[in-house]
């Protein structure tokens, strides 16, 4: 009897465990990120509603708007860009959901409502600090390239 009660809670506590998808997205919201994968040279600094991601090595950034939906949901419009592949992207909406996280970052689906085309990954947060200058150049370039003023 007593095995049955501790398969009995243990089943219970594993289903709770993997069926808990509700968590905190607000630490998301603002602060340092990196790509994990392809793009992990970029930084991407969230500051309220606006986004840049930037490549300080090569010089490549993008800048985008964030219109939070739910708590775990976003989409971003490409605002400016110096990347020449994202130019003909300026205007339009890719949607993001956060599909599960913790506090190193989280992963997400993201699509582009008018071409269908889905994006897996991971954005973390980044681990090392930027310097002072490189914080001022990120920030400054935000300003700049967006319509944060």
């Amino acid at each position: 009897m007593k095995q049955i009660l501790l398969l009995l809670f243990f089943s219970v506590l594993l289903n709770q465990v993997y069926s808990q998808k509700e968590f905190n997205c607000e630490l998301y919201k603002n602060g340092y990120f990196t790509y994990l994968g392809d793009y992990d040279n970029f930084i991407i600094l969230r500051d309220g509603k606006y986004q840049i991601e930037i490549d300080l090595k090569a010089n490549k950034w993008v800048a985008v708007e964030i219109l939070w939906g739910s708590d775990c949901s976003y989409s971003f419009i490409y605002l400016n860009t110096n990347i020449q592949e994202l130019k003909d992207d300026i205007g339009t909406e890719r949607k993001v959901t956060i599909v599960a996280g913790d506090n190193t970052g989280y992963f997400y689906n993201s699509v582009f409502p008018t071409t269908g085309d889905d994006t897996k990954g991971r954005i973390n947060f980044l681990t090392t600090p930027l310097s002072a200058k490189q914080d001022k150049k990120v920030r400054k370039k935000l300003e700049k390239t967006s319509a944060k003023n």
